[in-house]
Order: structure tokens, then C-alpha cells, then sequence
């Protein structure tokens, strides 16, 4: 296991912050499933839609802002409740 653990340590705090307290076993699980499945799919879309160009290009940038644009609408429709 990686030493620093950070999806790990998030969705800590996904599940204390969103998942029911006395959520059973099973629905932990799968929501910890979910997130990390959540992690894998961003981070291989980044991975595809960034340059291979040494540096920060404009279309990084754009790409970054897309991507930022879509996640903070998201929040924003499940706290807004």
C-alpha cells in the first residue's frame, strides 16, 4: 500500500461526513467501491487528456477547467438540497 493513502484518508472522510452512521457493512463497502472506482476513472482521464508535452499548455489548462467546471456543478447539486 502506498504510504501516503490520500483517496484512502478521503473517503474516510466521505464516510463519516455522508454515509449514515449506521450504514450496514455491505453499503460501506460498495460506496467505498463507488469512490474508489470515482478515483480511478478521473485519474485515467486526466492521465489521457493532458498533453504529453513537458509543461503546462493552454489546453491543459482548458481540460483542467473543464474538469473543475463539471466536479464543482456536481457538489454544488448535492449540497444545495
Amino acid at each position: 500500500m502506498p504510504r501516503l493513502c490520500r483517496i484512502a484518508e478521503n473517503f474516510l472522510t466521505y464516510r463519516s461526513e455522508v454515509i449514515p452512521q449506521d450504514a450496514p457493512p455491505v453499503q460501506i463497502e460498495e460506496c467505498r467501491r463507488a469512490f474508489f472506482a470515482g478515483a480511478v476513472a478521473l485519474y485515467l482521464l486526466v492521465l489521457a487528456g493532458l498533453s504529453p508535452n513537458p509543461g503546462v499548455t493552454p489546453e491543459d489548462m482548458s481540460f483542467m477547467a473543464d474538469v473543475d467546471a463539471e466536479l464543482t456543478a456536481f457538489l454544488k447539486s448535492v449540497t444545495s438540497r
